[in-house]
């Protein structure tokens, strides 16, 4: 999930602004907006890319769905339990 939003993950041991130099509340107020434009541009990207893929794959399946055609006195079988 952190490559898709471009972050990456650290792990470090307990806070100590002297030693973690991402703990600075300067640059904090300078990334935040920018992170969160950048989060909010990938979100956006990723709902439009599963929309197509939606898409695609409704189409692939409408291309190999029959229309079911019925007339009086055909036997049909009903399910009806899921």
């Amino acid at each position: 999930m952190q490559e898709a939003l471009g972050t990456r993950l650290d792990m470090s041991t307990a806070y100590y602004p002297q030693t973690n130099f991402r703990a600075e509340v300067g640059e904090g107020q300078l990334i935040g907006p920018e992170l969160m434009q950048e989060t909010t541009e990938r979100i956006s990207q990723i709902k439009d890319r599963l929309k197509a893929a939606r898409d695609r794959h409704k189409s692939y399946a409408d291309k190999r769905k029959k229309p079911l055609e019925f007339s009086v006195g055909d036997y049909v079988l009903l399910k009806v339990s899921p």
